[in-house]
């Protein structure tokens, strides 16, 4: 069952220019994480007008306070499921390592022949990051049936949270009939162009034949 598509991630080659122009502004600072926090600090020390701009050209706030006790270089705050027919989604916190461990005791339950999407709410802390990207594997009933990549894109730190809908546009189908309904088993990866982890766990999805209800849209 394949919940996600292919799409493009942008200004890799700018970032890299951002990372060249820091190193201009502080021979010393290396893209490390403690070595970029010295970066932001120092311009806000220097407040460089022109250095200021080219950031917010990129798409990069020139305001970003990088946390000082969370080296985190990405924090998934919140893995949903929307739909387009039905005015639930279903979500997931995973903001703490107790989140992330209890993900799979709470199942997706779905109707089948729905059709959905999923969210990703996460922040982006010390450095800009170069394609983030969802590694799905999927079974059913011990078999593993689909193993899918999506690329989510280039972000740069920021103060706030970030949304992306996987797929931009459209929406899947859930699988239907007695072949599709039943229990799915997934492990997700949050990686990037480094090959880093950012974030890994395991859910359960469940294609049943109608709606279950729910006491609101938050599992934990």
């Amino acid at each position: 069952m394949v919940i996600i598509i292919s799409s493009k991630f942008f200004w890799i080659h700018q970032t890299g220019y951002f990372h060249s122009c820091l190193s201009k502004k502080n021979t010393n600072t290396t893209t490390t994480t403690s070595n970029n926090i010295n970066v932001y600090q120092k311009l806000h020390e220097e407040n460089d007008p022109a250095l200021r701009q080219y950031l917010i050209s990129l798409g990069i706030d020139p305001n970003y306070v990088p946390p000082e006790n969370d080296e985190r270089r990405v924090v998934i705050q919140e893995f949903s499921i929307i739909f387009s027919d039905h005015d639930q989604p279903i979500t997931l916190r995973l903001e703490n390592a107790e989140d992330v461990a209890g993900a799979k005791d709470h199942p997706f339950i779905v109707k089948e022949g729905c059709h959905f999407k999923v969210r990703v709410i996460f922040k982006v802390q010390h450095d800009v990051l170069l394609g983030f990207q969802i590694h799905n594997t999927i079974s059913k009933g011990g078999v593993k049936i689909a193993k899918d990549k999506e690329m989510l894109g280039t972000y740069p730190p920021k103060n706030d949270a970030q949304t992306c809908d996987v797929p931009r546009n459209g929406w899947n189908e859930a699988p239907k009939g007695i072949l599709g309904r039943g229990e799915y088993k997934s492990k997700m990866r949050f990686m990037d162009d480094d090959g880093a982890c950012h974030l890994e766990f395991d859910y359960i999805l469940k294609i049943a034949k109608n709606w279950v209800q729910r006491v609101g849209d938050i599992y934990k």
